[in-house]
């Protein structure tokens, strides 16, 4: 919990209640965040019009991410905790507005550069598309919709600014929360443009209405998501209220200096998945089935990593900044040890039922059997990354907390050069479905280096205390294997027996269910006993 006076740092009551508080409310947005590109597909279909708006729609998002998003809560919630501490939740306030004004500056700017360069980016969304009317009628529509999409960078920079402030007070549900209504409101979206109009039309029969309509609808939900995260920051005693001057006290400045260095941190993921996205669109419906693949990859790594990570952030940012290198080691040790075994369950859900996962997720018009295998195959090489992404997750954040700088920039440009030597031998050696496997390779290859590079640099902060808490994890390598049976179970009598699709969510759903409480116990019951023996 926390208390509002100056002075007074932010202490989560508990790690794991706060971790499983994320986790929960984060399943229920990243549930729709599948939903939300399962209804896509299932009304456009594979087509070109499907990976243009697909794309397009990412477009705003990316670019935020870019130039501060991935690492806005970052940077911002240490120094919140720290400005309570200091200057008191007034103080906190005021340095927000501040920070909130320059950010609506800077992403203004982004908004309006995009809308200037939209005929370059349709080029590059539109390359792979072989038919040259397909490919200039794709590229009109996608100018067009990039200018109703635009407005979105500055949306969800507050957004993020305003959860940002929630986390850092120790409320996390409604800032985890909120992007369901951004999913639900595009489903609503794409379905009202299905109705309207049709489903599965091609890009040259699509009309100029539809685009709008799709694009309008998607910018409305994403402000409806910032308006929660900004009444839920007003919650908390730290209201968003944009400052236009006064830029250069001290603690803005301070912020605003991190974020620029951290820039290619926050870059460079997102100019790989804006390439990984373009080159995925040379392949009808690739882009979907990328997107697809690549949401069902985050919803681990959301629940697991990400929840942790944004759970014990408030305090390594606190033992940080009290020099308290023994509750920062225990705190990264924790995280690490969470994060791994949290993805340790999708890992072999993933690898065991990616057929039938891919054959529920592929509706409606996305119903091609080399579409269901391509995906099947994406989700399989995604298992393993999430892994990775993970402990990469918790790396960074440890090194945030820091007020570390130099290490996220040197882990972002390595993750670059592993994205770009797989992606472009995907793109030369690799073709139709088969190289959208190699695309997501690309994100395996990213992950890996990453997680790799931040435990080496965390290792050295740490050091000589242990990094990996061996038999904590040796507890969730035992839990695995126990659920194992039950998952072996569940395929096996998928393979004896020819269902239909309910029968395939329900025997799916069942074991994996019955198999994750089985998981849960076995751990439970071997930290519980651990903890009960002397040390």
């Amino acid at each position: 919990m926390y208390r509002s006076t100056a002075g007074e740092a932010v202490v989560p009551a508990s790690t794991a209640r706060s971790s499983a508080t994320v986790a929960g409310w984060t399943l229920v947005s990243r549930v729709t965040g599948v939903g939300r590109v399962i209804v896509i597909g299932a009304v456009l279909g594979p087509t070109f019009l499907a990976n243009t708006f697909v794309a397009t729609n990412t477009i705003p998002n990316l670019a935020y991410l870019a130039i501060a998003g991935s690492v806005l809560s970052s940077v911002a919630v240490p120094a919140v905790v720290r400005i309570v501490t200091t200057a008191g939740i007034h103080g906190a306030a005021a340095v927000l507005g501040r920070l909130a004004g320059m950010l609506l500056a800077a992403t203004g700017g982004v908004a309006l550069l995009l809308v200037m360069a939209a005929p370059l980016i349709a080029r590059l969304l539109t390359f792979g598309i072989a038919d040259g009317p397909t490919r200039d009628r794709a590229a009109h529509l996608t100018v067009v919709m990039l200018v109703f999409v635009a407005p979105q960078v500055l949306f969800y920079m507050i957004a993020t600014l305003g959860a940002a402030a929630q986390q850092a007070r120790g409320s996390f549900a409604l800032a985890a929360a909120a992007p369901a209504v951004e999913n639900l409101g595009v489903m609503a979206t794409v379905g009202a443009a299905g109705v309207l109009y049709a489903t599965g039309i091609e890009m040259d029969d699509a009309p100029l209405g539809l685009s709008i309509l799709l694009c309008v609808g998607s910018t409305a939900s994403v402000g409806i998501h910032m308006a929660l995260q900004l009444w839920g920051a007003a919650r908390v005693g730290l209201p968003i209220r944009p400052c236009l001057r006064r830029w250069a006290d001290p603690a803005t400045a301070d912020i605003a200096r991190r974020i620029r260095q951290l820039v290619v941190v926050a870059a460079c993921p997102y100019l790989t998945y804006f390439g990984l996205l373009a080159l995925a669109g040379s392949v009808p419906g690739g882009v979907l089935i990328l997107q697809i693949a690549y949401t069902v990859y985050t919803v681990p790594v959301a629940l697991g990593a990400r929840a942790v990570s944004t759970a014990v952030l408030p305090g390594l940012s606190e033992a940080a900044d009290r020099e308290d290198r023994k509750m920062f080691n225990k705190k990264v040790t924790e995280g690490i040890a969470y994060a791994f075994a949290a993805s340790l369950a999708p890992l072999i859900f993933l690898a065991a039922f990616a057929v039938p996962i891919a054959d529920i997720l592929a509706n409606g018009r996305l119903r091609v059997g080399a579409l269901i295998e391509s995906l099947a195959g994406c989700l399989v090489v995604l298992a393993v990354a999430q892994v990775a992404a993970g402990l990469r997750e918790i790396g960074l954040q440890g090194l945030f907390a820091r007020l570390d700088v130099r290490g996220p920039r040197v882990v972002a440009l390595l993750e670059l050069c592993a994205t770009v030597i797989v992606g472009l031998f995907a793109l030369n050696e690799l073709s139709g479905t088969t190289r959208l496997l190699g695309l997501v390779a690309a994100v395996l290859a990213r992950d890996a280096v990453g997680a790799l590079s931040v435990i080496v640099l965390l290792h050295r902060v740490v050091r000589p205390a242990p990094i990996v808490d061996w038999k904590w994890l040796g507890g969730a390598v035992l839990s695995s294997m126990v659920m194992l049976p039950l998952v072996a179970g569940g395929r096996l009598v998928l393979e004896m027996l020819h269902v239909n699709r309910i029968g395939l969510v329900l025997i799916v759903g069942g074991s994996s269910t019955v198999a994750l409480a089985l998981f849960a116990f076995t751990l439970h019951a071997y930290v519980t006993r651990r903890r009960g023996v002397p040390a």
